[in-house]
């Protein structure tokens, strides 16, 4: 395993087999997103100089337009092949993670308007599905961690149910 240095202080890991490939590329950014890219300049037209970001991840996996890259374990910046596999959108989508606005700190539970009483939900092929309503977050984050894997598979993000991620 090696380290890329990028901006900002951080670091990417890649395999030793694809550290000397990347590097040969250049210095690489931390884009707006987290991920490691590159920004490859084309040239000029009207004035305006034309760049693509190459995304590291992308890179490694040699994927083409229509492909996607799934981080495994959601480190983005964690770009060894032992963490990336190609996938479909709708299987990258299965394996996000907790959204920021969450106010409850697990994925797929939600506050009710009945106090202290939490509901757990699932999206599947596209249609919310109502996983029932709970006395406790914890039980709630239960019942969509038995959902994810049961839907998500090998694609399934669990809540861990000893650690609530803290929301300001």
């Amino acid at each position: 395993m090696k380290r890329i240095p990028l901006t900002k202080g951080k670091f990417a890991l890649v395999d030793d087999e694809d550290y000397t490939r990347i590097m040969a590329l250049g210095k690489w950014h931390v884009g707006t997103n987290g991920y490691a890219q590159k920004s490859i300049y084309f040239g000029r037209k009207d004035g305006k100089q034309i760049r693509q970001n190459l995304l590291m991840h992308r890179f490694i996996m040699n994927a083409t337009d229509k492909e996607h890259v799934d981080h495994k374990k959601g480190s983005v910046r964690d770009n060894r092949k032992s963490n990336l596999r190609l996938c479909s959108q709708h299987q990258n989508m299965m394996n996000r993670g907790l959204n920021k606005n969450s106010s409850t700190g697990y994925k797929g539970v939600y506050n009710c308007k009945t106090p202290n009483k939490f509901k757990a939900g699932i999206q599947v092929n596209g249609r919310q599905m109502h996983l029932g309503t709970f006395s406790t977050k914890r039980a709630a984050a239960e019942a969509y961690n038995k959902a994810a894997v049961k839907y998500f598979g090998e694609f399934a993000r669990v809540n861990d149910i000893n650690t609530v991620v803290k929301q300001s």
